[in-house]
């Protein structure tokens, strides 16, 4: 339609001539007759209880021990008496923990680290990041970084590190730099513990190396200089001790204005310079945890297990805990089809499908006993008034 006077169209608000605009659409509305909420009530118990039955046994057949290695009430060779700055015991104290598995298992036994009291939840811990950093872009501005990781920009830890401080943390935020440090791994005598596939997929989608950073594996053939692979002449020597030592040269970008976290005293041991921000234990931690009490993964062992096997770890217990009464804990895990053991929710499948079938007796012995007035016939309900 358009205006007779001006020829433009007409603009309307007038919903189109359609069953869904009309609001002419099909609909159902359930009767709750005394015979459809016990069918109800039924159903929903027939099926909780035995889906509770079987998600307990899921749980149950899950293997799994812990042993905690440092607590205020507990102390052991990897306690940090004093709680006192990590960046005061960076070398670390020493520890062996063994475990003796009490039945065979087929593997593959997951190690976790588990912690308490630590709140990773906390609005201003997750805020505390640069999202731009960890996916390797320059940071220029500094009020945006001010803003993402507080008054973290200012490395008090590696002053000196670089040669014009102050120096740029990267990455900045209270996240990366209260990273998990401990050490831990499997005595060779009692297998190999595998620490990769540990992150998700998608992470390393979202940490990147810093746009710039060039590395290459030492080989003596080709000399010790940085020149003969391809890398600026500042560039610097890795011995990687988790790979019989071997050497890389590498090099970052803006090493004079920034420090990264692997030149941290404390994270020395713990990060590689080759991997950065792509260190996976690193990315296992930046996902933050929901709870005060949470356990990340560090390695699994394949398997097969007999039953009386000890598998000992040698930690090397650098995190604090003691500042916030906290504890921390090396746990053996198996998995099942719901993943860990978790006893919650196949109690919470019981409670609820108990309780239906209680409400469906009740409601049965109620309908047959009570005076029954005659329910009137639903084709003379109108839904159209």
């Amino acid at each position: 339609m358009a205006d007779s006077s001006t020829g433009a169209p007409i603009v309307s608000n007038r919903p189109a001539d359609d069953a869904f605009h009309q609001q002419r659409l099909k609909m159902w509305q359930p009767i709750l007759s005394p015979m459809n909420v016990i069918i109800i009530f039924l159903v929903v118990g027939v099926a909780f209880i035995p889906s509770g039955i079987g998600l307990l046994g899921m749980s149950n057949s899950v293997y799994e021990d812990e042993f905690v290695y440092d607590s205020l009430t507990v102390e052991t060779g990897c306690s940090i008496k004093d709680a006192a700055d990590p960046r005061d015991v960076p070398d670390g104290i020493s520890c062996t923990p063994t475990f003796t598995l009490s039945k065979d298992l087929e593997g593959p036994l997951y190690v976790y680290y588990q912690l308490t009291n630590f709140y990773q939840n906390h609005r201003l811990y997750v805020k505390s990041q640069s999202v731009s950093q960890l996916l390797g872009q320059e940071t220029t501005d500094a009020a945006k970084m001010e803003s993402d990781c507080g008054n973290m920009l200012n490395d008090e830890v590696g002053a000196g590190l670089c040669t014009t401080p102050p120096c740029v943390m990267y990455p900045c935020g209270l996240i990366a730099n209260s990273f998990f440090n401990d050490l831990i791994a499997l005595n060779p005598n009692d297998g190999v513990m595998d620490e990769t596939g540990i992150a998700w997929e998608s992470d390393f989608e979202k940490f990147k190396q810093p746009a710039g950073f060039k590395f290459a594996e030492h080989t003596t053939p080709l000399g010790n200089t940085c020149e003969a692979y391809d890398l600026p002449n500042d560039c610097q020597t890795w011995l990687d001790p988790s790979d019989n030592l071997k050497q890389y040269k590498y090099w970052y970008p803006n090493m004079a204005t920034t420090s990264y976290i692997f030149q941290q005293p404390q994270y020395s041991k713990s990060l590689s310079p080759i991997k950065g921000v792509q260190d996976e234990h690193l990315m296992v931690w930046m996902r933050t945890a929901a709870l005060p009490k949470f356990r990340k993964i560090y390695g699994k062992i394949n398997g097969p297990f007999t039953k009386g096997k000890t598998l000992s770890f040698d930690i090397l217990s650098k995190f604090e805990v003691r500042s916030f009464d906290g504890s921390k804990s090396i746990v053996l895990s198996t998995i099942s089809p719901i993943g860990g053991k978790n006893t919650y929710i196949g109690s919470a499948f019981l409670v609820v499908g108990c309780i239906s079938i209680l409400l469906t007796v009740l409601f049965i012995v109620k309908h047959l006993t009570s005076d029954r007035r005659k329910l009137g016939d639903t084709n003379l309900l109108r839904w159209d008034d």
